[in-house]
């Protein structure tokens, strides 16, 4: 076997779970599914050399073992590196989480009884230094408002916008993405049909449709599962759902999330 050093790429992380595992690769902010088996490869690549693990094991076994290894350096999981370089030159990714917003994500419902106006949104949202919206619009919203309010909120410094909205036939929605470039997606609940408009790029700029109404619940569906290295370091240490986030309602309630019954007061009051 020839002597080559290999490391694993510190930001492709493997997670083992009871029957297969997944493995993050957070700069490209996508995963794969992968056996277990190869998940324990990179585990064991981290501490010793291909050629010890290679040596080590029994000789019927190397072809699966070097078909992991061809694998893992196509997905980039694992780098080559010359031979004379220590892995110790590579140190492991620090997954200390810290961030300088109290909130980090906003949630705002919207229909044609809200009070809450579009100098409103900017305010919260310029207070509480917040750097990701969600607007969920309720089916009789007039959508002639959103560019309003997407206007008034694009100078604040926003790394994401997330719209909900019923689907309505012969609406421009790639108006939006093309007008607004930190929109992430655009989600079209009561849809004819169930697919994309636009597929993301990086996690951006994704337009998806759904037959279903729309219901907020804690299940995220991973067609919008994007993970980065922000989020993986705060699953380490916080509950994604809960942590960061403010919701505020059609009537002005301001809650952590939509699903929690405590209501902290009104932006009303």
């Amino acid at each position: 076997m020839a002597d080559k050093n290999y490391i694993v790429n510190s930001t492709s992380i493997s997670v083992v779970g009871h029957i297969r595992s997944i493995v993050y690769d957070l700069p490209k902010k996508n995963y794969e599914l992968i056996p277990n088996s190869v998940s324990e490869f990179l585990k064991t690549l981290r501490k010793k050399t291909f050629s010890e693990i290679y040596n080590d094991t029994p000789s019927e076994y190397r072809d699966t073992l070097t078909e992991y290894l061809n694998f893992c350096l196509e997905k980039e999981y694992i780098l080559e590196i010359p031979s004379e370089i220590s892995k110790k030159s590579f140190p492991e990714l620090n997954l200390k989480y810290e961030s300088p917003y109290l909130i980090s994500n906003l949630v705002i419902e919207l229909d044609n009884t809200s009070i809450i106006n579009d100098g409103k949104i900017k305010t919260i949202l310029t207070l509480i230094k917040c750097y990701n919206i969600q607007i969920i619009f309720g089916k009789d919203f007039d959508y002639e408002n959103i560019s309003i309010i997407l206007k008034s909120i694009c100078d604040v410094g926003l790394r994401s916008i997330e719209l909900i909205m019923a689907f309505k036939i012969d609406f421009d929605y790639e108006y939006f993405t093309k007008s607004f470039k930190n929109i992430s997606f655009i989600f079209l609940y009561s849809a004819p049909t169930k697919g994309f408009i636009k597929k993301h790029f990086l996690g951006l700029q994704q337009i998806f449709t759904s037959i279903n109404k729309f219901e907020i619940s804690y299940y995220k569906s991973s067609d919008f599962f994007n993970v980065d290295i922000n989020l993986f370091t705060e699953s380490q240490n916080y509950h994604t759902y809960y942590n960061g986030k403010l919701f505020i309602d059609a009537n002005g309630n301001i809650k952590n999330s939509s699903l929690s019954k405590k209501v902290f007061g009104n932006i009303n009051s």
